[in-house]
């Protein structure tokens, strides 16, 4: 992807994560494998839910981890493969595919918190097919000669801003509420964010494409 194409993300400029970048780009890792360890880092979410109680921190705690360390490899493939210099001929394949799976892997992954609740189950299919067209449509805009449109209000950011907000509080709210009511919020919540997100990606793709007609 092109630089101009690339998220807005204002970590970039942090001057420890360019310094890390900056490492990273001196050693023999590749951003396309930095790439693939967002999914791994992403698992640790279900991984969470599965091994410890719902409500608990352990499980708040270890899929945090796992939300942040994806998004800083989200970060860092693009930054080493820039301004490291190492991009690749499959950059734009690595830096699409593994995200839809590690979208995917974290969003059914808390639906693991209360596995035998079918609402949870649906909310959770959802979120994770919306989350998928929300990047389908900003891709597809590109195919046709758009620019990138990384515009929210539910772009992949606030996703998991949302998630680590709710996996956070829920051992504080765990005496109030039943966990599986919190995520469905929170679900229900991405859900019409990513719907939005949709319309709004769609009519920026079309306003472009009719500019550029007229």
């Amino acid at each position: 992807m092109a630089i101009e194409n690339r998220r807005p993300i204002k970590a970039r400029s942090i001057g420890s994560i360019q310094r890390f970048a900056k490492w990273l780009a001196k050693t023999s890792v590749t951003p396309n494998q930095i790439s693939v360890c967002s999914v791994v880092f992403s698992l640790l979410v279900p991984t969470a839910f599965w091994l410890f109680a719902s409500g608990t921190w352990a499980a708040s705690i270890f899929a945090l981890l796992g939300i942040q360390l994806r998004l800083m490899c989200n970060l860092l493939d693009g930054m080493v493969a820039i301004e490291g210099a190492k991009k690749s001929p499959l950059g734009d394949v690595y830096n699409e595919f593994p995200d839809r799976i590690a979208d995917t892997a974290i969003l059914m992954g808390v639906a693991l918190i209360a596995p035998s609740d079918p609402m949870l189950l649906v909310l959770a299919i959802a979120a994770s097919f919306l989350a998928v067209m929300t990047a389908y449509t900003r891709v597809l805009g590109a195919a046709v000669g758009t620019n990138h449109y990384f515009s929210g209000p539910m772009a992949k950011q606030h996703r998991m801003a949302v998630l680590s907000g709710t996996v956070v509080a829920l051992p504080m709210l765990s005496g109030y509420f039943e966990p599986s009511s919190v995520i469905k919020i929170a679900l229900s919540i991405i859900c019409l964010g990513c719907i939005a997100t949709v319309i709004r990606r769609l009519r920026q793709v079309s306003r472009e494409l009719v500019s550029k007609a007229g």
